[in-house]
């Protein structure tokens, strides 16, 4: 991401049906992104931009200044790596931001909404199961605390109450 100014600045290898079969880039400066056949998989590149063109067009948030209705853009291979690249970086930024509360802050999901208790830090806790049920008294004894669970079943909960997939 420090490389990146208009668009995003990455390298990757691109695949289709589980196989390699291009590398892409952008050099993150505002240009195109672009999209080259590993050796031998002409072909397989061809399938992969037809398959990304079948898929549905992304309506844009901005309005067309013609008709005032949203935007469509529609669905290409390069487009559709693109916003690839920008899901996989809001995931890395979530997971960063999850990897520092998660040891510390008393995060816990009510009616699918991720709340945090500020003020308490659970890694110096002597005694988080008092901690825990007086959350419980507080909120309701449904909250499910991430603190309770597996780090990546609490992952998995932080990352879907935050919108992401």
């Amino acid at each position: 991401s420090f490389a990146s100014h208009e668009t995003w600045c990455f390298e990757a290898k691109v695949c289709f049906d589980g196989k390699a079969i291009a590398t892409s880039y952008n050099s993150g400066e505002g240009g195109c992104t672009f999209i080259h056949a590993l050796d031998g998989k002409g072909k397989m590149l061809e399938e992969a931009e037809a398959f990304a063109k079948t898929l549905p067009a992304l309506e844009s948030q901005f309005n067309d200044p013609k008709t005032g209705k949203k935007m469509m853009h529609d669905m290409d291979l390069e487009f559709l790596v693109e916003l690839l690249v920008s899901d996989m970086q809001q995931e890395k930024k979530l997971r960063a931001r999850f990897k520092r509360e998660f040891p510390k802050k008393l995060l816990y999901v009510k009616n699918d909404a991720l709340y945090g208790i500020n003020g308490i830090d659970l890694s110096k806790a002597k005694d988080k199961t008092a901690i825990f049920t007086g959350c419980r008294e507080h909120n309701g004894k449904d909250i499910i605390i991430l603190a309770e669970l597996p780090e990546d079943k609490a992952w998995e909960l932080y990352k879907k109450t935050m919108g992401t997939k």
